[in-house]
């Protein structure tokens, strides 16, 4: 016979794996949230200048989402976060509705969240999490390649050194090639390096 979990234990599966937390668990959580802490902020705070927000705006959304799937999720496994598509459609959705006004920028992107997460809300009490399955990958690759175009076109002129356009990606890419005699040798040389050493092995652990 099996024995069915309480109704607050199933929304709130915090007070679940709480009871069965040990403290020797402790050290390496803090170090897990200090490494994730620092790969996630410098993130945060450039996914909310994709989404023409300000730095702050990333930094609340990464505490807020994560308070709320440590209190509603039960996972161990997975870290919630903003991501630099979501960052890319809201700045690019609301972009036309705001005018160039950054107060009205945040009222509208916050008012989004609320409405996503309500339809968010809403499928999982109707248990639409499923339709995920008739989505092709034809499509989800044709995203993901169009959010990574989008982005390097954004983001390409700040690696070397100049400001770039807010337009279409071929806007954005014009603008790039044109300007590239702007470049500045040393913002490319440090944002070279900073690309390069993350993929560079370093021997952390000494063989026993």
């Amino acid at each position: 016979m099996t024995i069915r979990a309480s109704p607050w234990k199933r929304a709130f599966p915090a007070l679940a794996w709480l009871r069965s937390y040990e403290l020797s668990w402790l050290r390496l959580d803090i170090v897990a949230g200090v490494t994730l802490a620092a790969y996630l902020l410098p993130a945060a705070l450039g996914d909310a200048s994709l989404a023409n927000l300000r730095p702050e705006a990333g930094l609340y959304a990464c505490l807020f989402g994560g308070l709320v799937f440590w209190i509603f999720c039960g996972s161990r496994y997975t870290a919630v976060s903003v991501t630099s598509a979501i960052s890319l459609v809201i700045g690019a959705s609301l972009a036309e509705l705001t005018g160039g006004n950054t107060a009205r920028f945040g009222a509208l992107a916050a008012a989004t969240a609320l409405l996503v997460s309500l339809i968010a809300f809403i499928a999982w009490l109707a248990k639409a999490g499923v339709m995920v399955n008739f989505i092709s990958e034809s499509v989800m690759t044709g995203f993901k390649c169009g959010v990574a175009l989008f982005l390097a076109s954004t983001q390409l002129p700040k690696l070397f050194g100049f400001h770039g356009a807010h337009g279409s990606f071929w806007g954005n890419a014009g603008f790039f090639f044109k300007h590239l005699g702007e470049t500045n040798s040393i913002s490319l040389l440090v944002g070279g390096i900073a690309l390069a050493l993350p993929h560079r092995r370093f021997p952390w652990r000494r063989a026993a």
